[in-house]
């Protein structure tokens, strides 16, 4: 048995892949799980499982997937947010990503949901059909094409962050500057030294309102 934990699933199909210890993504779907308690399959979830090869030897399917228990440590990091879940399922209902129910819609399409709508017959789905090779490239080219976008995105985000926290800490000095050069001219013997300190105050002045455009122009960009 090897360790790994989920990377990404698909609800819609019904399978996904799994990351073992040793840095394989090891492909599987919801048939394949011995454990028939485990409803909600998340991302991240820490499993065992049992790694088979194909007869190409290359592409690897996962057999036996179990999930881990916590460990006691993660328990008590943890439960202050079950609670929490446990509140707002009491309060709002059935929570995101529960047992899936499949119902079919008024244009004769089979729809596989969390959250049927009001009125319609749904039952809930326990099984799914055997995934094809056509579906599992499909399902490889999806995930591809969300590990290389999300990293991208995450990267452009960091970078507004670092932006945004470079161009606030020269508003608070320009801020410090303008107060020290004001503190001065209030302070100034004779015209002339107020004259030279109320220059600096006016420049400061057009820095802070630049710096306070910059800023906000960089918290409006998405």
């Amino acid at each position: 048995m090897r360790k790994g934990k989920v990377k990404w699933f698909s609800q819609r199909i019904g399978a996904g892949f799994i990351n073992t210890a040793d840095g394989k993504d090891v492909f599987f779907n919801v048939n394949v799980i011995s454990d028939s308690n485990w409803k909600i399959i998340r991302e991240c979830q820490r499993v065992s499982l049992d790694v088979l090869k194909s007869q190409n030897g290359i592409t690897l399917s996962a057999a036996n997937v179990k999930p881990l228990k916590p460990t006691l440590n993660a328990l008590k990091i943890a439960a202050p947010l079950v609670l929490a879940i446990f509140l707002w399922i009491t309060v709002c209902g059935e929570a995101q990503g529960g047992t899936l129910y499949e119902y079919t819609d008024k244009n004769g399409a089979v729809v596989i949901t969390d959250r049927p709508p009001p009125g319609v017959k749904a039952t809930p789905k326990t099984s799914y059909p055997p995934i094809t090779e056509e579906q599992k490239s499909a399902l490889e080219r999806e995930k591809a094409e969300q590990l290389q976008q999300n990293p991208k995105g995450d990267e452009a985000k960091k970078e507004k962050q670092k932006k945004i926290r470079a161009v606030r800490a020269e508003l608070k000095k320009a801020i410090r500057d303008e107060q020290h050069y004001r503190s001065n001219m209030n302070q100034s013997a004779n015209y002339s030294q107020r004259h030279h300190w109320r220059l600096l105050v006016d420049e400061q002045e057009k820095v802070i309102a630049e710096k306070r455009k910059k800023l906000k122009d960089l918290e409006s960009k998405p």
